[in-house]
């Protein structure tokens, strides 16, 4: 990850090697953010240290701060990592729902 800084990158890893339970799992670089897509679904964004996820109307919101702090920080307490990949599969499905919305149309 080239445009970002090392702590970022560092971030971004921790983020990515969380979300491989999930099973394909890809993560693209842009100018401004890192975009996490499964199966070619833009579901999420990694800018600035925080995590922007799709919600049901197809907007980007921010997960909680302190949820993602505490599921890097608390790795053999894996309750919070399965709270936040809960809410990252669901915006994956959310996405995905939207995709089909808007090709139907």
């Amino acid at each position: 990850m080239s445009n970002i800084s090392k702590v970022e990158n560092e971030f971004v890893e921790q983020i990515i090697d969380m979300l491989q339970t999930m099973d394909s799992v890809v993560a693209k670089e842009n100018q401004t953010a890192v975009e996490l897509y499964k199966d070619n679904i833009l579901f999420g964004k990694i800018e600035n240290e925080k995590i922007l996820l799709m919600d049901r109307i197809g907007i980007f919101s921010e997960v909680n701060k302190e949820l993602v702090a505490q599921a890097l920080k608390e790795r053999r307490q894996h309750i919070y990592r399965d709270k936040l990949l809960v809410i990252m599969t669901k915006a994956y499905w959310l996405a995905l729902e939207q995709t089909k919305a808007n090709k139907s149309l």
